[in-house]
């Protein structure tokens, strides 16, 4: 089981760098997200984030039990604002990757960060690095593709408004 727990503290790894590294890069852009999203001292925030994003994602692949426990905290945390925000009618973009043009917060949101919550927990098998076996990169990429069939779909119903829709764009009736 650490094998796997390994491998997912490194995807989860990349995936909160490159947040990071985005957020960092447009700190005008995740400052007003942030403002948006009505959380305190955005400004403070715009810097705080990524620097916290970056470091647990180096925590993660040198120990990850622990950076395990940081990514379960942070997602956690943004989980929760994502969700309050969304139970209130906010429709701003997260610009959780440092995307200015966004798209309106969403349940898709919370489906993604269902999948990195996951993974944050699956970081806890893995008390120390060990190198992933054939068997863990096996598991691990079909769980990564069931979570992003999922959220697929959850992107799917936001964009369309249906999953499975019989009439296509353009059909004539």
């Amino acid at each position: 089981m650490s094998a796997v727990g390994t491998l997912t503290a490194v995807v989860l790894a990349v995936v909160l760098a490159y947040a990071g590294v985005s957020k960092w890069r447009t700190p005008i852009g995740t400052e007003s997200s942030f403002a948006s999203l009505g959380l305190p001292v955005p400004h403070v925030l715009a810097r705080v984030v990524p620097v916290a994003e970056l470091g647990a994602g180096v925590v993660l692949v040198a120990a990850p039990r622990i950076g395990g426990i940081l990514a379960l905290a942070m997602l956690g945390s943004f989980t929760v604002v994502l969700a309050l925000r969304l139970s209130q009618g906010v429709t701003v973009g997260c610009a959780c990757f440092g995307r200015a043009d966004a798209p309106p917060l969403s349940p898709v949101e919370l489906f993604r960060n269902a999948v990195l919550l996951a993974l944050a927990a699956t970081a806890l098998a893995a008390p120390v690095p060990v190198m992933p076996t054939f068997e863990a990169v096996v598991l691990v990429s079909a769980g990564l593709v069931v979570g992003g069939v999922v959220v697929a779909l959850a992107q799917l119903r936001r964009d369309i408004g249906a999953v499975f829709a019989t009439d296509l764009p353009g059909e004539m009736a």
